[in-house]
Protein backbone atom coordinates (compact mmCIF):
# COMPACT_ATOMS: atom_id res chain seq x y z
CA UNK A 1 0.00 0.00 0.00
CA UNK A 2 1.30 3.43 -0.95
CA UNK A 3 1.55 6.01 1.81
CA UNK A 4 -0.28 9.08 0.47
CA UNK A 5 -0.35 12.60 1.87
CA UNK A 6 -2.97 15.08 0.75
CA UNK A 7 -2.68 18.85 0.85
CA UNK A 8 -4.37 21.88 -0.67
CA UNK A 9 -3.28 25.08 -2.36
CA UNK A 10 -5.73 27.90 -1.72
CA UNK A 11 -5.87 31.63 -2.21
CA UNK A 12 -2.32 32.20 -0.87
CA UNK A 13 -0.87 30.05 -3.62
CA UNK A 14 2.34 28.06 -3.36
CA UNK A 15 4.41 29.46 -0.51
CA UNK A 16 7.94 28.63 0.60
CA UNK A 17 6.44 27.00 3.68
CA UNK A 18 4.30 24.71 1.51
CA UNK A 19 7.38 23.61 -0.44
CA UNK A 20 9.15 22.78 2.83
CA UNK A 21 6.14 20.73 3.98
CA UNK A 22 6.25 18.80 0.70
CA UNK A 23 10.01 18.14 1.04
CA UNK A 24 9.58 16.88 4.60
CA UNK A 25 6.54 14.78 3.70
CA UNK A 26 8.58 12.71 1.25
CA UNK A 27 10.60 11.41 4.20
CA UNK A 28 7.58 9.33 5.26
CA UNK A 29 5.26 9.28 2.22
CA UNK A 30 5.71 7.92 -1.30
CA UNK A 31 3.00 10.03 -2.91
CA UNK A 32 1.62 13.52 -2.34
CA UNK A 33 -1.64 14.74 -3.87
CA UNK A 34 -2.13 18.49 -3.99
CA UNK A 35 -5.57 19.87 -4.79
CA UNK A 36 -5.65 23.37 -6.27
CA UNK A 37 -8.72 25.26 -5.07
CA UNK A 38 -10.83 27.58 -7.21
CA UNK A 39 -9.84 30.48 -4.97
CA UNK A 40 -6.30 30.23 -6.36
CA UNK A 41 -6.75 29.42 -10.06
CA UNK A 42 -8.68 27.40 -12.61
CA UNK A 43 -6.05 27.93 -15.32
CA UNK A 44 -4.54 24.55 -16.17
CA UNK A 45 -1.34 26.15 -17.46
CA UNK A 46 -0.84 27.88 -14.10
CA UNK A 47 -1.36 24.54 -12.34
CA UNK A 48 1.32 22.97 -14.59
CA UNK A 49 3.69 25.86 -13.69
CA UNK A 50 3.11 25.21 -9.98
CA UNK A 51 3.87 21.52 -10.47
CA UNK A 52 7.07 22.31 -12.37
CA UNK A 53 8.16 24.73 -9.63
CA UNK A 54 7.64 22.04 -6.98
CA UNK A 55 9.55 19.42 -8.99
CA UNK A 56 12.46 21.79 -9.61
CA UNK A 57 12.78 22.40 -5.87
CA UNK A 58 12.59 18.66 -5.04
CA UNK A 59 15.10 17.33 -7.54
CA UNK A 60 15.06 14.74 -10.29
CA UNK A 61 14.03 11.81 -8.06
CA UNK A 62 10.36 12.74 -8.31
CA UNK A 63 7.65 12.29 -10.94
CA UNK A 64 4.92 14.85 -11.69
CA UNK A 65 1.42 14.06 -12.97
CA UNK A 66 -1.50 16.44 -13.25
CA UNK A 67 -5.05 15.14 -13.39
CA UNK A 68 -7.69 17.86 -13.57
CA UNK A 69 -6.95 20.26 -10.74
CA UNK A 70 -4.83 17.80 -8.76
CA UNK A 71 -1.03 17.68 -8.79
CA UNK A 72 0.31 14.20 -8.03
CA UNK A 73 3.94 13.82 -6.97
CA UNK A 74 5.64 10.40 -6.64
CA UNK A 75 9.06 9.28 -5.49
CA UNK A 76 10.81 7.38 -8.24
Amino acid sequence: MVSVMRMNIGKNGLTDGAIEVIKNAFKTHKQIRITVFKSFTRDREKIREIGEKIISSLGKKHILRIIGFTIILNKS
